[in-house]
């Protein structure tokens, strides 16, 4: 089945699979630069990550249908990666058609227009060229005829889910093999909807296939091989679809040693290469039970350290909020169950605070931390959930280089894009059929209000209309030139779609968390979190406290509240 949104068919479930991996590596020339032992060397294996996110990010970008005689987007986006410097861009066959005209988007925020060339049906790839001439950033092609088991490879692309922030969302995976779909490059690199097209990087950050499809395991995540691409290459730059097999013009690939970084067995079992750490950070996850609806609810805590409620006889847990009711609240330790009392709740970041009657060791001094946005600047860093028992930790990466928003589900829609200009909100763009241009609003205009709620900046401005229902009237307050307005608009739902619930990426082991949007601010990292395990603490690989799991919002994608949101929080329940 294809990831992209566009063909959301349903498929049979596989419900078994056959996974076969061995250990080759024995005589492989290694790059010294990426050579790693047995054992995980952590550090150098997120240096190189972090490496190839900076160095390719800029090529990986978003597609999306151009109605010419409109001049909008039109459909729904999907993802690529461009390959040469004027603009020769790899994509899927089931996303991508010849002749069509697409707006392509770079994670700098430049959008161009490119044109479908060849599409391979068979083989499910595809080309399309940017129209206007540029020198381009670009990733270089790999080979793929010579991968093995177990090597490391990076996964980028903008899922359909998450609200996209310009930069592609990163994830971490390991080459495996599998029976279905033979012909395809197999990996444990998460995708979803969205995904399709997007690139799969090597850890000398060259494309080594193109996101295609998925199955139902998380482990089952299947490319187009690079490889496919260069033994079709004179037929893809032509703009014509094939749909049947034919070998007959196909490029004879001789040179298959490019292929230098070695497998690293240790990958399959990633909580085994930070034991030391874990058994330093894993008492501070606690088990929550309590009654919610009328139903047993189960979540993760995170276990608080405070100055003098040791003296008192009191320990204090934060989790998630939505997940524990207020009535039979009891935490885990060591066994033994003890009674707890939430006396604080902040609906906004879905944090819950949670009082006990005993002195509980081993918790995080929040309070004390000092905190800032640069924790999060590095896509590629290794993240740690510590659970309650052996096989519950979870290793992962962090996805994306920002803190941003993740708007409500209803999808409110003014038809407005801002921009600052000094510490000024302007209107930037205003799109031709949204209820801002019927207002009569301008580019230009500067932005004062919602409601009487001031804005500042871009992030704010979008966040505040996000919290508002569609079809709900705002009271819009601008200013053009000398002259100040206020006027009323209605605001629309932006037309979306949502995957079928029979869809592969909505069959995911353990599903979706309930609230899973909302948020103001949150980071991403591809932790494969069940919803109950939400709540609990994430650290990085040194173990120190990144922040909170508060969502499970997809089959790639789990979100945490950052540190410093969570000291605030922290800080300001124990004043009431």
């Amino acid at each position: 089945m294809s990831v992209l949104h566009h063909n959301m068919q349903s498929m049979n479930i596989f419900t078994s699979q056959k996974f076969r991996a061995c250990l080759i590596g024995l005589g492989l020339l290694l790059n010294t630069s990426l050579a790693f032992t047995q054992q995980l060397d952590y550090k150098s294996l997120q240096s190189s990550i972090q490496a190839v996110v900076k160095k390719v990010s800029g090529a990986t970008v978003a597609v999306s249908d151009y109605d010419t005689l409109k001049n909008r987007v039109s459909g729904l986006t999907f993802s690529a990666v461009v390959v040469s410097k004027d603009g020769i861009i790899l994509t899927a066959a089931h996303a991508a058609k010849p002749h069509q005209i697409y707006q392509v988007a770079f994670p700098d925020g430049k959008k161009v227009l490119a044109i479908g060339l060849g599409s391979n049906n068979v083989n499910d790839a595809a080309i399309i060229k940017i129209m206007s001439p540029g020198n381009w950033p670009y990733a270089e092609m790999g080979w793929s005829g010579n991968l093995l088991p177990f090597q490391p490879c990076i996964s980028m692309g903008y899922p359909q889910n998450m609200k996209q922030s310009g930069h592609p969302l990163v994830r971490f995976g390991y080459i495996n093999e599998s029976d279905i779909n033979p012909g395809f490059l197999c990996n444990t690199a998460l995708m979803e909807p969205g995904d399709s097209g997007g690139p799969l990087f090597d850890l000398n950050g060259r494309v080594i296939g193109i996101h295609s499809r998925i199955v139902q395991s998380l482990d089952a995540n299947f490319e187009v091989p690079v490889d496919i691409f260069r033994k079709n290459w004179d037929k893809l730059l032509v703009q014509q679809t094939y749909i049947y097999p034919d070998s007959s013009d196909q490029k004879k690939l001789d040179n298959l040693s490019q292929n230098t970084s070695k497998p690293i067995p240790a990958l399959e079992n990633m909580p085994e290469n930070f034991t030391t750490v874990l058994s330093k950070i894993a008492p501070a996850a606690i088990n929550i039970a309590s009654q919610l609806k009328g139903d047993e609810s189960s979540a993760l805590g995170a276990l608080v350290a405070l100055p003098n409620a040791a003296s008192k006889n009191k320990s204090y847990i934060i989790s998630k909020s939505s997940i524990v009711g207020n009535d039979s609240i009891f935490v885990s330790i060591k066994e033994e169950s003890l009674p707890a009392t939430a006396i604080a709740r902040d609906s906004l970041k879905d944090l819950v605070l949670l009082e006990v009657a005993a002195d509980l060791k081993n918790g995080i001094d929040i309070l004390a931390g000092s905190y800032s946005n640069d924790m999060y600047k590095d896509a590629g860093t290794f993240l740690l959930s510590p659970g309650t028992n052996y096989g519950s930790n979870r290793v992962s990466i962090l996805s994306s280089p920002t803190i941003g928003f993740i708007p409500a589900g209803w999808k409110s829609y003014l038809g407005v894009s801002s921009i600052e200009k000094n510490n000024t909100l302007l209107i930037n763009q205003i799109d031709a059929f949204g209820p801002a241009k019927s207002a009569k609003l301008k580019p230009g205009d500067k932005i004062e209000s919602i409601d009487g709620v001031k804005v500042t900046t871009c992030s704010d401005f979008e966040w505040l209309v996000s919290t508002i229902r569609p079809s709900t009237t705002i009271q819009f307050k601008g200013k053009r030139r000398w002259f100040g307005y206020t006027k009323k608009i209605t605001l629309k739902q932006k037309a979306f779609s949502q995957p079928s619930p029979q869809h592969m990426a909505e069959q995911f082991e353990g599903g979706k968390s309930e609230r899973k949007d909302g948020f103001k601010k949150a980071f991403s990292h591809d932790a494969r979190l069940y919803p109950s395990e939400c709540g609990g603490p994430v650290f990085d690989g040194e173990g120190n406290f990144m922040g909170i799991n508060i969502a499970r919002i997809s089959r790639t994608t789990s979100l945490a509240i950052p540190a410093e949101e969570v000291r605030l929080f922290l800080k300001e329940a124990l004043k009431k």
